[in-house]
C-alpha cells in the first residue's frame, strides 16, 4: 500500500515538473551576455517568405523583433546560445496548451470551421540575421 503512494506521488511529481517553464537563460554569444540590447538585424520569415530590417532585443530565451513600421513580435529562440549570427532560430507561437475541468488540450483555431484544422510546418518560424560586426562591438563593450 505504502509503494502504491510513493509511485502515485513520483508520478504527480513527473507531471507538473513536465508542465513549468524552463528555467530562463541568458542569450549569450562567445559567452558574453548580450541581454537587453537592441541590435541591427534582418529577419526572415518562413511562413510569409518575407525579409524585414528590424532591430533585435534578447531576453532570456527570448528575441523581440522591432520593425521599421512599429510592430513586434516576440520569439522563443531555438536555443539561448548563439553559435551562427546568421542563423539565430526561433518560434514566434509558443507551444501552448488549453486547460478546462474535463480534458487538456492543443488550441484549435479551426473551431467554427467546417475544414479539419492542419497546421503549416513553418508557421511562426523565423530566422534572424545579425551582422558580424555588430556582435563584435558588443563583445568590446563588455
Amino acid at each position: 500500500m505504502k509503494s502504491t503512494w510513493g509511485l502515485a506521488l513520483l508520478r504527480t511529481g513527473i507531471l507538473v515538473s513536465a508542465m513549468l517553464p524552463p528555467p530562463g537563460l541568458a542569450a549569450e554569444y562567445q559567452g558574453m551576455n548580450i541581454d537587453g540590447r537592441k541590435l541591427p538585424a534582418t529577419a526572415y520569415s518562413h511562413e510569409t517568405g518575407g525579409t524585414f530590417d528590424i532591430e533585435v532585443g534578447f531576453e532570456d530565451n527570448q528575441a523581440t523583433l522591432y520593425f521599421v513600421n512599429g510592430g513586434q513580435q516576440t520569439i522563443q529562440l531555438h536555443s539561448p546560445v548563439i553559435t551562427n549570427p546568421q542563423q539565430i532560430e526561433g518560434w514566434g507561437r509558443p507551444f501552448s496548451l488549453t486547460f478546462s475541468i474535463f480534458s487538456i488540450g492543443l488550441d484549435d483555431r479551426g473551431q467554427g470551421n467546417l475544414e479539419p484544422f492542419s497546421p503549416r510546418p513553418f508557421e511562426g518560424f523565423w530566422r534572424i540575421r545579425l551582422d558580424d560586426s555588430v556582435l563584435q562591438s558588443v563583445t568590446e563593450w563588455e
